[in-house]
Parts: structure tokens; C-alpha cells; sequence
């Protein structure tokens, strides 16, 4: 919690963009398979199936959050 109260919400919100990006592009790549992973709980994390319509959820789904941050009174941008 300490590390989003230390950084503005654009910091933020790229570093969450960063890591939804990369947990894709690991399953475009079957990172899962490629490691011969079995735990089963590791693999729901990682995931198994790439679509790219996720990575234009993810970035949609930033926005929302970028535009209540920027035009609510708390909002800090």
C-alpha cells in the first residue's frame, strides 16, 4: 500500500499496465508450458491463453482510472 501513496497514479497505472502486458506476452509465448510448470495454482496465474483483445481491455480499463484521478477534487494531476 506504502508504494501507491509514494507515486503519482501514472506511475501507477504504468507499472500495472506493465505487468498485465507482460503476463500476456507469457502466455502468447506458453511460458507455462515452456517451463514444464505443473503447480496448477501457477499456472491460473500465469494463464494458458493469449488473446489480444485482453491487452486492449487492459489498456481501456486504465483510462477510467486515469480520468476519475485527473477531474475528481483528490485527484492529484
Amino acid at each position: 500500500m506504502q508504494f501507491f501513496k509514494r507515486h503519482n497514479i501514472i506511475t501507477v497505472t504504468a507499472w500495472v499496465l506493465i505487468f498485465a502486458f507482460t503476463v500476456e506476452i507469457a502466455q502468447y509465448f506458453s511460458l507455462a508450458e515452456m517451463l514444464n510448470i505443473q503447480n496448477r495454482f501457477i499456472k491460473i496465474i500465469i494463464g494458458s491463453h493469449f488473446d489480444p483483445w485482453d491487452l486492449l481491455a487492459y489498456t481501456l480499463g486504465i483510462l477510467p482510472i486515469l480520468l476519475i484521478e485527473k477531474f475528481t477534487p483528490n485527484g492529484k494531476n
